[in-house]
């Protein structure tokens, strides 16, 4: 039965964090995008019994007219404050996006890096079974890995030129190839390359990533030298 305009019920599928929400009322979905920043809602999608597929929020009008109830109570005068840790987080986000616009090239590393699978050679598809061995290097260095719109925080214990072991077990929502930000301590710049996980006996375990190998031989050598500077 197909719902009407008053009753209809909505999913809602946040792009950026790969978060779901389901039964929302349409008032509190205009809520939502009430509060949502641009950007936001921007990669905020919905879908609702009788779509085919998911569909951008800013296609739906009626979803961004919220309009605020009477209430017969005054709320408090005094607003809460935001919290110390907060600000923090904001600049680090904000630190994170400007070096998106402005990706490290590191005398010519990034170029020799696989930052997608479609720049992995045929040859090197099998790369999973072939064994190298790289001199590691005990570093701390800000990680960030990206798989299906998600994004897990972490550091290095030690990195070389073959791969990493991070400081936290990966979550199980990352498998397959994944994306891997390595920043730079002394910019706000990062360099980007592609991994995977080894999978331990223990499926907890999830601490050595693996990069694909690079695409040039110069960019891994200048790789390995800036690891050995980030002291």
């Amino acid at each position: 039965m197909k719902q009407s305009s008053s009753n209809k019920l909505w999913c809602a599928h946040f792009a950026q964090s790969g978060r779901h929400l389901k039964g929302l009322t349409t008032r509190e979905l205009q809520a939502i995008v009430d509060i949502l920043a641009q950007e936001q809602v921007t990669n905020l999608y919905v879908w609702h019994e009788g779509l085919t597929n998911w569909t951008p929020v800013e296609v739906f009008p009626e979803l961004h007219k919220f309009e605020e109830l009477e209430i017969h109570l005054k709320p408090p005068e005094k607003l809460p404050k935001i919290p110390k840790a907060m600000p923090f987080q904001q600049a680090i986000d904000g630190l994170v996006e400007r070096s998106k616009k402005d990706e490290l090239t590191f005398s010519g590393i990034q170029e020799g890096m696989i930052k997608k699978i479609s720049d992995l050679d045929i040859e090197s598809d099998n790369v999973q079974n072939s064994k190298r061995q790289f001199k590691s290097f005990d570093r701390s260095i800000r990680v960030e890995l990206e798989h299906n719109g998600r994004v897990f925080r972490t550091s290095t214990k030690n990195i070389s030129i073959g791969g990493m072991q991070i400081q936290d077990p990966l979550p199980q929502v990352f498998f397959g190839y994944f994306t891997a930000k390595i920043f730079d301590k002394k910019t706000t710049q990062f360099l980007t390359h592609t991994c995977w996980v080894v999978e331990d006996s223990d499926s907890r375990q999830r601490f050595h990533i693996v990069f694909l190998p690079f695409k040039k031989r110069e960019a891994q050598d200048n790789f390995e030298t800036w690891i050995k500077s980030a002291a």
